[in-house]
């Protein structure tokens, strides 16, 4: 895949999360804030967002893994650390999904809201300031000189 192609593949991907995140941030809200029924509503449109995540984000950073990190390391060595920081952060959003994944079922389970909703906000917020790292960090890295 050529280089413009990777990193047009990569924003299309990271705009559609944006979206995506959009809503959970918004159903997170509502669920901390609104009334018992609103909460109801937000806590059903939660779940139905998990099988997207679930499977977008490990799919998502499969494919700059596989395709963006390589072209940028074979042009910039000296761009390891950066992909190295990079590859570090996706395994530690998989694993923060799975503990807001385990908070939200207690939270289904018990009522108690507080954790899923830290824990999903403070997801979203990582998520938002990684997608903006990686493309102010690596992006450039693919323009023709």
């Amino acid at each position: 895949m050529k280089q413009a192609e990777v990193a047009d593949r990569v924003v299309h991907e990271h705009t559609e999360l944006q979206e995506y995140m959009l809503q959970w941030e918004a159903a997170l809200m509502r669920f901390q804030d609104g009334s018992p029924t609103e909460s109801q509503i937000a806590l059903a449109h939660l779940w139905r967002l998990v099988p997207y995540l679930d499977k977008e984000l490990p799919r998502h950073f499969r494919v700059e893994e596989e395709e963006l990190f390589p072209v940028v390391e074979a042009r910039h060595p000296e761009s390891t650390q950066a992909l190295v920081h990079f590859l570090v952060e996706h395994a530690e959003f998989a694993r923060q999904w799975r503990d807001y994944k385990h908070a939200l079922l207690y939270c289904d389970a018990v009522g108690k809201t507080e954790t899923a909703c830290e824990r999903g906000l403070w997801l979203v917020g990582q998520l938002r300031r990684h997608i903006r790292e990686e493309e102010d960090a690596l992006l450039p890295l693919l323009e023709v000189a």
